[in-house]
């Protein structure tokens, strides 16, 4: 069953991948953007957590069980933390944006024409004291409205 688990979460890996190389950029609207990216997380993100709830539910105790139900609190950890985030840059002044943590980094992408160096150091400083994580493990970027 963990065969199967890791097999479904590459493809979650995999989907999340592609965004961050830039399925969405297509996206002529900046709202219509920004809504299908969460869309398209939320819809991983649940099938992630139903595969886990599932592996929970019927392994018995042991290291598969512990192991789906560390990811599962690993991943609900992520999820709190990015509307956290998403809700201070807002509050920073910026129309929308859309924060993706993953093990290895912390993406945000604002709405913005461009950002200033001001504009970056916020949303660094934000996103650095909400999720712990150091400078080199933060990209941003803006895209334009």
């Amino acid at each position: 069953m963990m065969k199967n688990l890791d097999q479904k979460q590459r493809k979650v890996i995999q989907k999340e991948k592609a965004y961050l190389e830039g399925l969405l950029t297509g996206i002529e609207n900046t709202d219509e953007y920004f809504r299908e990216a969460r869309e398209t997380l939320t819809c991983d993100r649940n099938e992630m957590i139903s595969m886990l709830t599932d592996t929970i539910e019927t392994s018995a105790e042991g290291s598969e069980k512990n192991s789906a139900e560390e990811q599962k609190s690993k991943l609900l950890e992520y999820m709190e933390m990015e509307k956290s985030v998403e809700s201070l840059i807002r509050n920073k002044g910026f129309t929308d944006a859309f924060v993706l943590i993953t093990d290895r980094s912390v993406n945000v992408t604002v709405q913005a024409e461009t950002l200033s160096d001001r504009d970056a150091a916020k949303i660094l400083d934000i996103v650095i004291r909400e999720t712990g994580r150091s400078v080199d493990d933060v990209v941003i970027q803006a895209k334009a409205v």
